[in-house]
């Protein structure tokens, strides 16, 4: 199923699939974040209402969501290109190979940052299931710029 973006010429789809990957990311990190931020206040007993935690989607979609942008855009680059040259070599479909691609870019990013620093760059990524879930945006991000990247109407074909 063809989208508008996928008509463009290269030089307009390729940059515009980029874009939206990488914001479509950091925003769903974000959310998955302040999830976690207020979880944790709520088990320790603060009380998180929801006027609290649209205040700190608000904050952080500023804050912490323009910085993740920045790690997600370093790690969509290293791993699209490294994208498109496996799949010269596989049959894989555009979509699926570039939803995996995302996937590790972040956690990929995710670990270089903890093992640089010393310490874990988001909280949520200290538990295991939280990370998935920030792992989790990497591959939508990914699964949207192979959708939107894909030249012509066989954007869903393998």
């Amino acid at each position: 199923m063809p989208n508008a973006v996928n008509e463009a010429p290269a030089i307009i789809r390729i940059p515009t699939a980029f874009i939206i990957a990488i914001c479509a990311t950091a925003i769903a990190a974000t959310v998955l974040q302040v999830c976690h931020s207020t979880s944790v206040l709520r088990e320790l007993g603060a009380p998180v209402d929801t006027g609290a935690a649209l205040g700190m989607l608000m904050h952080d979609l500023v804050g912490f969501g323009l910085n993740f942008m920045g790690v997600t855009a370093i790690a969509f680059l290293i791993a699209f290109v490294v994208t498109a040259l496996l799949q010269r070599v596989l049959k894989v479909s555009s979509v699926k190979l570039h939803g995996l691609a995302g996937a590790v870019a972040i956690w990929t990013a995710l670990k270089c940052i903890t093992l640089l620093t010393g310490i874990s760059p988001i909280p949520a990524s200290l538990e295991w299931a939280w990370l998935a879930g920030l792992v989790a945006t990497g591959a939508l991000g990914g699964l949207l710029y192979g959708w939107f990247a894909a030249p012509g109407p066989h954007v869903l074909k393998p």
